[in-house]
């Protein structure tokens, strides 16, 4: 029976079933405070992907068009009327 191997990050503890995982568990996470911050709410996230994930589940409201306008270009409602004559 094969077992898979768990990885432990050595500072804080937390297993990891995949090498990458450890690796960027470690560099952004870690006893790292939250670095990038929702512009709509107090959300805070240490990983950009996760606040990218967070504003286009919870705020989807807030931009113009579908989710490919939001992921591609965050284009805002209220970023377009500064743009318009």
């Amino acid at each position: 029976m094969y077992v898979c191997p768990v990885y432990d990050c050595t500072t804080c503890g937390k297993p990891y079933k995949h090498y990458p995982s450890l690796w960027r568990h470690k560099k952004y996470e870690c006893q790292k405070e939250p670095a990038f911050r929702c512009f709509f709410c107090n959300y805070k996230a240490k990983q950009k992907v996760n606040l990218n994930l967070h504003i286009l589940n919870r705020h989807k409201d807030k931009f113009i068009n579908s989710t490919e306008t939001v992921a591609a270009n965050y284009c805002l409602k209220f970023e377009t009327s500064k743009h318009t004559p």
